[in-house]
């Protein structure tokens, strides 16, 4: 994580606690959004090639 906040700018205040982390985890999607021009969770998914995970009461669907 310290080094993709770092190339995309992010400062990262405590790295491995749990607020700080989620935090700049949010930070980098939307960084990563902003570059790709994608404005919801489906279209940064498809800019990127990645599959969005699912929860539901049959079970999980992992991301990939």
């Amino acid at each position: 994580m310290p080094d993709v906040s770092s190339a995309l700018g992010i400062h990262l205040t405590t790295h491995h606690q749990a607020g700080a982390d989620a935090a700049a985890a949010a930070d980098i999607a939307l960084a990563i959004a902003t570059r790709v021009g994608a404005h919801d969770l489906e279209a940064l998914a498809k800019a990127t090639g990645t599959r969005l995970g699912r929860l539901s009461p049959a079970g999980i669907a992992a991301c990939r």
